[in-house]
């Protein structure tokens, strides 16, 4: 691709029809760049970097206000939000985000009602959280949200809004939004002026609503509010389901998971395990000098129990360095916390405890951490409501009680567990 555009180049003199050229190679190199990282190919950077040059040239060639100048800014802001993705050095990733802002805001100097705004929007929201600065992501789209009235897919942006205020860890206005949204998308979908693809998405939106706020009201401890939402979604579903099985059609698969696997799962955590005390401790093959006993902690501490496997590290490792930091901060208000694995049956358990020992040695986590000593029935990671074949986090609460539970816990989920044990912490 890059050879055949400089070749295309080469028989183009300059003029006024050569800003278009390149503006198209190097539209054809962005997505011979994303369509080759997005089937798992090594990423080629000779692709970018041609591509950025091209669009920087068109740019340059085209007046100033034309609707070229806007379309080589927005492409070069693509260009180089796609390769920070792929960069190794972090220093060369921002770089690669400070350049896709300065073209973002020359595109919205020129063209603050760009018909692809939206896109521009999530792809500076989505590098802010990816950067940690979570409070200027939502500021970022709470601004852009209430300014534009007109602002194209607003869905997927409120969306990407809730992520934001979860890893800010506002459970107020995460639930203000979800009612918010709840108030307004009806009304939309009655006015009648949506795409169909909004419609739809409004719709779908709408059929989980109640679990957000199912899964808010359990962070904020309020269990009945928990049990009336979750009980509503599945009700709603119920009838959905049945209205499009009478028309020959089946529950979207989003919609079935949802159920099946969220609100089902929450609900059987509320009645097997909400308020009860673990039937196990916390009998580990430890891997830290440290150790922690539910029977010790009982009347003083709150545990924060982390349930990962190494082979899962790239799913919840950045939330346990989230853990081993708010734990380091709070255990002199009585927080305990602890990791615990499980062993594999294949390699021997004093090879996996070193092992997981030195990888955490090499985190910088110092939070205890241990493995359930039996290898085929997993029955302390069991007792204590561990998933297996999957990062899971739970709370225990001074009492010795389960009151809290978060399956698959993100990256972003790091505040909002943090609200949750600090709410604990406070109770006596």
């Amino acid at each position: 691709m890059r050879s055949f555009a400089q070749e295309l180049l080469k028989k183009c003199p300059a003029g006024p029809e050569r800003p278009g050229l390149e503006y198209t190679l190097a539209y054809l190199l962005y997505t011979s760049f994303d369509r080759a990282v997005n089937t798992g190919q090594a990423a080629p950077f000779d692709l970018a970097s041609e591509g950025l040059k091209l669009a920087r040239a068109a740019a340059a060639a085209s007046e100033r206000d034309s609707a070229r100048s806007a379309e080589c800014h927005a492409l070069l802001g693509h260009l180089f939000r796609k390769r920070s993705a792929y960069q190794g050095a972090e220093k060369l990733r921002k770089a690669d985000l400070a350049a896709m802002r300065a073209e973002y805001a020359r595109l919205l100097a020129l063209r603050p009602d760009w018909p692809d705004r939206s896109t521009v929007h999530m792809n500076l929201a989505n590098a802010l959280l990816e950067e940690g600065d979570f409070r200027a992501a939502r500021e970022h789209l709470e601004t852009i949200l209430a300014a534009d009235g007109g602002l194209p897919d607003r869905v997927s942006l409120e969306d990407k809004l809730f992520d934001a205020l979860t890893a800010c860890g506002d459970l107020d206005a995460m639930e203000t939004l979800v009612h918010k949204r709840l108030v307004e998308y009806p009304e939309r979908i009655a006015a009648g002026r949506l795409s169909k693809w909004e419609t739809r998405t409004m719709e779908s939106w709408l059929d989980v609503a109640e679990f957000w706020l199912g899964h808010i009201s359990l962070a904020q401890g309020e269990i009945p509010a928990v049990k009336t939402h979750l009980q509503r979604h599945i009700d709603a579903l119920a009838k959905k389901e049945a209205d499009l099985q009478a028309k020959g059609e089946s529950l979207p698969d989003v919609l079935r998971i949802f159920r099946d696997f969220r609100t089902y799962d929450l609900l059987a955590y509320i009645a097997d395990w909400y308020g009860k005390v673990p039937e196990l401790d916390l009998d580990l093959i430890w891997a830290t000098p440290r150790t922690v006993k539910l029977s010790q902690a009982r009347g003083k501490s709150v545990i924060a129990i982390l349930f990962l496997t190494p082979s899962y590290y790239h799913r919840g490792k950045d939330f346990l360095l989230g853990l081993d930091a708010y734990w380091k901060r709070a255990r002199d208000r009585g927080l305990e916390a602890v990791m615990v694995s499980y062993l594999d049956g294949s390699t021997r358990p004093e090879t996996q405890v070193k092992s997981i020992g030195d990888d955490l040695k090499g985190f910088g986590v110092d939070i205890p951490a241990g493995f359930d000593p039996d290898p085929s029935a997993w029955t302390i990671i069991k007792a204590l409501g561990g998933i297996l074949g999957s990062p899971s986090f739970v709370a225990i609460d001074r009492q010795g009680r389960f009151a809290w539970y978060l399956p698959d816990p993100r990256w972003l989920d790091v505040k909002l567990a943090e609200r949750v044990l600090d709410r604990l912490l406070a109770e006596k």
